[in-house]
């Protein structure tokens, strides 16, 4: 017999769906957050239960990471492009998310719009996750080229600030971007930044 499925649960569901993979914690944090963590648990189960959610953990004391139809290829890369976005909603409200967001040669992992809490002031973001070794320098030369061009007009009114989530030294540049840490650690640098 299926449970019936409540507003939050749609909720989760449709984040799920528009960010592609997130753990436990990031539902929680985001939808839970204001009850226990058996409660997020329990919806959780039941949503997987009813088939709406897969998961899967690498072991036995990993979090679970929970998607919808095929499982993520770079589950890091994913899940770090999740928490960017839960992060960021604790800073700001996010008007505008796609992940993956491609314009002229370039393939973004995200595109945010955001607004400041108590400003109002609206700013638009391109995310990169770089977690591997190769290609930061290249991206930025395609970000760069397309700033120049100004190819980026007929989709978007004005050329999105560039966050860099990454570990890596800083890279030398024309092109000004934010590098974020993959720990969050210096994430509630971008509060003043934009304000």
């Amino acid at each position: 017999m299926s449970a019936k499925i409540q507003d939050r649960d749609l909720k989760v569901i449709n984040f799920i769906e528009k960010v592609g993979v997130a753990t436990t914690n990031q539902i929680y944090q985001m939808f839970f957050s204001n009850r226990t963590d058996r409660v997020c648990y329990r919806r959780l189960n039941r949503l997987v239960q009813e088939k709406k959610l897969k998961r899967f953990r690498e072991n036995q004391i990993s979090e679970y990471k929970y998607y919808i139809k095929k499982k993520p290829v770079n589950i890091r890369h994913g899940v770090l492009r999740t928490e960017f976005y839960v992060q960021l909603s604790k800073l700001f409200n996010i008007k505008h998310f796609k992940k993956e967001f491609e314009i002229n040669n370039i393939r973004s992992d995200a595109l945010f719009g955001i607004e400041n809490k108590k400003t109002q002031k609206k700013f638009l973001l391109f995310l990169e996750v770089e977690i591997s070794n190769n290609n930061l320098k290249k991206k930025l030369k395609k970000y760069e080229g397309l700033k120049i061009s100004k190819k980026y007009k007929g989709k978007l009114p004005v050329f999105p600030i560039l966050i860099i989530l990454s570990n890596k030294q800083k890279i030398d540049t024309k092109l000004n971007y934010i590098q974020i840490k993959t720990d969050f650690s210096n994430m509630k640098d971008l509060y003043f930044q934009f304000r």
